[in-house]
């Protein structure tokens, strides 16, 4: 049987005043289950980013001193807001609104 125990070669047992088996029972069981809080945690900041992000899309700012007035995108003034390129992927972010709450 492989054992993926890496505590004993860490030392804590010397480093570590009292250190005992209770001490490697614990962190044997807790530290998967903190890591895989910790990843949860880096993947709800990674959701965030990429809301905002989406949301960012539709964030135009007008410009209605020009003849005919025109809308670009605040992330990107190349991307004009009333251009078929940007207006092809509004239903794109929208749909991706309700695809990473899923998963």
């Amino acid at each position: 049987m492989l054992n993926l125990d890496i505590l004993p070669f860490l030392g804590l047992e010397c480093r570590i005043e009292n250190y005992d088996y209770v001490d490697t029972l614990v962190g044997i069981t807790l530290g998967p289950l903190i890591f895989l809080v910790c990843l949860v945690s880096l993947f709800g900041l990674e959701v965030a980013f990429r809301y905002s992000t989406i949301f960012e899309y539709f964030q135009c700012a007008s410009f209605e001193e020009v003849e005919p007035a025109v809308s670009y995108l605040v992330r990107d003034y190349s991307l004009n807001c009333a251009s078929s390129r940007y207006k092809s992927y509004v239903a794109y972010a929208l749909a991706m609104l309700f695809v990473y709450p899923l998963g």
